[in-house]
């Protein structure tokens, strides 16, 4: 029977000699239950922050071809079909659901923007979720895997005319060095992007730079001590906990102003299988007024969502 391991081939490896959030160099090795028959991951844990990373970790210009590639079909050991016209039916549901979930929590932040950029936009149904509840006029979608950006294009391609109404300018790119500096985004999203990336810091200061002043950059990855997946499964690279995200955000000069997690599942209740963290890049004014206007502002939103589901409908067909 075929493996992942006959799948992937010879990885070439190399060592991390630094925290890739805090740049420390006091380390130690972290001996974990990864599974057999998944590539050797040797993890760390950094004894100054805490965070938990590969090392040594599959090569850039491996992971460049693995994500391009499909690295979904590669981990189901090519039992799922993805191409340009058809995603596999889980990757469907769960990619609508979360759409849906970071949507109207963002809603509850800020009714309307003016521009969205997603990082690791995947089938394209984050960036139909946030036109469709917050009406930007702009929106942007970063997806190396060229199957899952052209399926991206191809839907939007197709979506209903009623819901073309709020879409000015939608792009999809493979790399972030195509998406331009300016004009900047008012919405930033990287959602369970980020444990796959080797540089993450690196990145995050590369979206400060195409972040307005007044945006917000929402981030979600799996947590190291939730879930029923293991959160140290092949391929991730990094695992966070709510107190290594925000420092890895303190980093890149990002003030984080909510914390939520989400992933319990009946009826045990685990704990939570993700965290996601909303960052500005100035601290915020804490006054008696902009809580209230946030507490009315919100409980609006709610009223909305109450009426929106009593009359939902999928607008954005990705299966």
């Amino acid at each position: 029977m075929e493996t992942l391991m006959d799948i992937l081939g010879t990885i070439p490896f190399e060592d991390v000699p630094v925290c890739p959030v805090c740049l420390s160099d006091n380390t130690t090795e972290l001996i974990t239950d990864v599974e057999r028959d998944r590539p050797s991951q040797a993890w760390k844990v950094c004894l100054n922050c805490e965070h938990t990373y590969v090392s040594p970790r599959p090569t850039e210009e491996f992971l460049a071809s693995f994500y391009t590639e499909g690295y979904r079909r590669m981990v189901y050991h090519l039992k799922e079909k993805e191409t340009k016209e058809v995603m596999p039916v889980g990757s469907v549901n769960e990619e609508r659901g979360r759409a849906m979930r970071l949507a109207t929590l963002i809603m509850g932040i800020r009714p309307k923007v003016a521009s969205h950029l997603d990082v690791g936009s995947s089938t394209g149904a984050l960036c139909a979720g946030i036109i469709d509840f917050l009406r930007p006029a702009h929106s942007w979608g970063v997806e190396p895997n060229d199957a899952w950006r052209g399926f991206s294009e191809t839907a939007f391609a197709k979506r209903d005319p009623k819901f073309k109404l709020y879409e000015d300018d939608v792009r999809f790119v493979a790399k972030l060095s195509g998406v331009p500096k300016t004009p900047k985004f008012e919405l930033i999203t990287v959602i369970h992007t980020l444990e796959h990336m080797a540089n993450p810091r690196g990145t995050l200061l590369e979206l400060k730079k195409r972040l307005k002043l007044n945006g917000l950059l929402v981030v979600e990855v799996p947590n190291r001590y939730g879930g029923t997946p293991n959160p140290l499964m092949w391929p991730h690279l990094h695992c966070f906990t709510e107190f290594t995200l925000d420092r890895l955000l303190a980093e890149c000069g990002f003030f984080p102003i909510l914390h939520e997690s989400f992933g319990n599942f009946p009826p045990f209740f685990p704990p939570p299988q993700t965290i996601l963290a909303v960052a500005v890049l100035k601290p915020p004014e804490i006054s008696l007024v902009n809580v209230l206007m946030r507490y009315n502002q919100y409980r609006a939103v709610i009223g909305d969502l109450q009426k929106r589901v009593a009359q939902a409908r999928p607008s954005y067909d990705i299966g």
